[in-house]
């Protein structure tokens, strides 16, 4: 566990040359500064929970659990997600998205790209139905887990090309990147036990359940109390504080939940609600945290 949760600290390695890719002047364009760069960090690592929000959702439809709630998730994700890919190729000024001209980061949109429009056919049928298409739920299923890798790589690459920049450096672009991670992995955790209840791969699903609620609980803790060990500081301000321990609040009345379903057992309609209606709400309240420790960051 401790070598999956020290991961995010990989982007303090070595930079790699980014080269700048000759783009069309737009006179629309947002400034490169300490504050959008912070923002480009925060949005680029929210896209990867989008990806497992908009998956659970479907899962979640699927399922036949709060089928109405779920697709209307589902919905307004894939209109957040979409609008902030274009972004972050084309720029978006009211996002604070500048327009992106380092060639690599380009190439690694560009492969993203190409895996979401497969995605995006499935979930853009579903919402016109009204219902998950059962038919193609594998098929959903194992491209989220393609794109999640692929959105892993392209943060990587942006935190690499822009975390230095950041008031605070790489150290804090890191920290930034582990609270992104925490609210990403509310969206896995709840994807994974939707489909380890679903049957699908189940006892794989139930095997990343366990792992994903180690690294949760271990991490989570982390932001609140600090771990030295790691290089993690505790909260940085009591605002951020009272939103972590507001998320944690969250988490602690569900966790047997999803403990119990990685022991292999099924929970009940009601029991699944309840679980996927806290992690909704963990989501809100560590998203908040998030953007506090960007502005914090950014000066």
């Amino acid at each position: 566990m401790i070598t999956k949760f020290t991961t995010s600290l990989c982007v303090v390695a070595t930079l790699g040359v980014f080269q700048s890719a000759p783009v069309q002047a737009n006179i629309q364009d947002t400034a490169v500064t300490a504050e959008t760069i912070a923002t480009r960090l925060d949005v680029s690592a929210r896209q990867r929970m989008l990806t497992q929000r908009m998956a659970k959702a479907f899962c979640f439809v699927d399922l036949g659990v709060n089928p109405e709630q779920n697709l209307q998730t589902l919905e307004e994700t894939r209109e957040t997600y979409v609008r902030a890919h274009t972004g972050f190729r084309d720029g978006d000024v009211e996002l604070g998205l500048f327009v992106e001209r380092k060639q690599l980061i380009i190439n690694a949109w560009t492969d993203v790209d190409k895996t979401w429009q497969s995605l995006d056919t499935i979930y853009s049928a579903s919402l016109t139905a009204g219902a998950a298409s059962g038919e193609n739920f594998e098929q959903a299923m194992d491209i989220t887990m393609d794109i999640l890798d692929q959105k892993y790589d392209f943060t990587g690459l942006i935190y690499r090309a822009y975390g230095k920049q950041l008031e605070g450096g790489v150290g804090n672009a890191v920290l930034v990147e582990m609270y992104d991670r925490q609210r990403m992995m509310s969206q896995q955790m709840s994807k994974e036990l939707c489909m380890t209840v679903q049957g699908y791969q189940s006892d794989i699903k139930r095997e990343g359940l366990s792992e994903t609620l180690g690294i949760f609980d271990a991490s989570l803790d982390a932001f609140i109390n600090g771990l030295p060990d790691l290089g993690i500081p505790a909260a940085p301000t009591p605002e951020i504080k009272a939103q972590l321990e507001a998320a944690q609040a969250h988490w602690a009345p569900v966790r047997e939940i999803a403990q119990a379903v990685a022991d292999g057992q099924t929970p009940d309609q009601q029991t699944l609600k309840r679980f996927n209606a806290s992690m909704d709400d963990f989501l809100s309240d560590m998203d908040t945290a998030t953007k506090l420790l960007t502005q914090h960051m950014s000066g």
